[in-house]
């Protein structure tokens, strides 16, 4: 029950509706040039995206829940994604964001700006 306060979800349904829908609370962990290399990714997306030069991408950790009692639960694990950051958002290191694991096409979202507009927040209804 804490996660899902920590977490800003108005109730467990809408929390697992986002989270069944990919997306994922992440911290950024760095912010860089479209040809940054970074030492570890689970997900890239300048692979799938069409980026251009101009374009900033985010590094961005979240946490992976792997599935609780497969073989030896460990708890959850970090991993990383590279994502495009939009236009006009400004992000830095440490700042909370929302990533879509499962579509690149989805843009990241700031946290502070899903507070505020919480119709627009993942999961969310």
């Amino acid at each position: 029950m804490l996660t899902v306060l920590l977490a800003g979800c108005t109730n467990l349904s809408a929390c697992r509706d986002g989270y069944e829908q990919g997306w994922r609370a992440g911290e950024v962990q760095a912010t860089e040039a479209v040809t940054a290399i970074y030492p570890v990714a689970g997900i890239d997306c300048r692979s799938s995206l069409q980026l251009t030069g101009a374009q900033r991408i985010a590094y961005i950790q979240f946490v992976f829940d792997p599935i609780a009692g497969k073989y030896f639960y460990g708890g959850p694990k970090h991993r990383h994604a590279i994502v495009p950051i939009p236009e006009g958002v400004d992000l830095q290191a440490g700042e909370r964001v929302y990533v879509n694991i499962l579509d690149c096409r989805l843009p990241l979202r700031h946290e502070a700006i899903a507070r505020v507009a919480k119709a627009d927040v993942p999961g969310r209804q």
